[in-house]
């Protein structure tokens, strides 16, 4: 069967049952929705990077993708054991979502074979991860603030700091496929609700920020773009003290952009040997034909 059309298929019922899940939250339950930062293109593959909270967070994501008409597209990453719940693990298989098992040795062989899948059928997507690795709870922000002083990076106020790991291997493994990554803020009013607070409509007003940063092609480019994530990042937590931003993010860059600098140049050197060796060794087959040829024979 068409694999083009059965992705098509499920973008469909994805899309349908996902814009259900926002018109609920926005028409249903009157909720007071805030967006503000960059506007974001159409059309545009992107790595949304998101603070996690509470489970309400993927709700709330419904409407920033409703808003950009690309709720179809998203893919998660999401907790290996999910995959065997029935119903919404079938269908976040079939949505080409990644199945972590915060292992990195384990899972990063898996998430390759999904990205080459992606990158080479050229799937749309909006690739939301949840970087921080886990749900904030009350003493994190501590624990993330010890371990910014101890290793030098930059102190989050309101969240906790980004993993780089599965950053960096999205940055990779999509290069050429991804055109921005979504810096994603989420602050609630009147505390965090749960996911049953939201479903009795009781989520009254949350707030999303979004920065937007491409993904740039020239080691000048990503130099300029280092600058400008800098000074959005100290303007965010100028203009939003109360909700925080992630602000290692700009680590995590660097990293991703070192990175990508190493891959590139492995694969160039590699290329490089290449064209270099195959002459020789056909060179120096033909010397050694020619030698044994003149070789001659051994008396009996």
């Amino acid at each position: 069967f068409s694999r083009t059309a059965f992705r098509r298929v499920n973008r469909w019922f994805a899309d349908r049952f996902w814009s259900w899940c926002a018109w609920t939250t926005l028409s249903l339950h009157r909720t007071r929705a805030v967006m503000t930062g960059d506007a974001l293109p159409s059309n545009e593959n992107a790595l949304v990077i998101v603070n996690h909270q509470t489970m309400t967070d993927v709700q709330v994501l419904f409407l920033l993708a409703r808003k950009a008409g690309r709720l179809g597209d998203l893919k998660w990453f999401v907790k290996d054991s999910l995959k065997y719940a029935p119903g919404f693990g079938w269908g976040m298989t079939f949505l080409d979502c990644l199945f972590v098992k915060r292992d990195w040795t384990a899972d990063r062989a898996h998430i390759d074979e999904v990205f080459r899948g992606v990158v080479s059928a050229r799937v749309p997507l909006w690739l939301i991860s949840f970087s921080e690795g886990t749900r904030l709870t009350a003493a994190k922000p501590a624990q993330a603030q010890r371990y910014a002083v101890e290793h030098a990076l930059p102190v989050p106020r309101h969240v906790q700091l980004p993993r780089a790991k599965g950053f960096v291997a999205s940055i990779v493994g999509l290069q050429g496929h991804l055109h921005a990554v979504y810096d994603v803020t989420i602050g609630y009013v009147d505390g965090l609700p749960s996911l049953w607070q939201w479903a009795k409509g009781e989520m009254r007003e949350v707030h999303l920020h979004v920065r937007r940063h491409a993904v740039a092609k020239q080691g000048r480019t990503r130099a300029r773009q280092r600058q400008r994530r800098q000074r959005d990042q100290q303007q965010v937590q100028r203009e939003l003290p109360a909700r925080g931003a992630h602000v290692a993010i700009v680590a995590a860059f660097h990293h991703a952009d070192m990175e990508l600098v190493r891959h590139q140049e492995h694969r160039q050197r590699a290329e490089d040997h290449q064209r270099h060796e195959a002459p020789g060794r056909r060179g120096s087959l033909r010397v050694r034909h020619r030698r044994q040829r003149v070789q001659p024979e051994p008396h009996e």
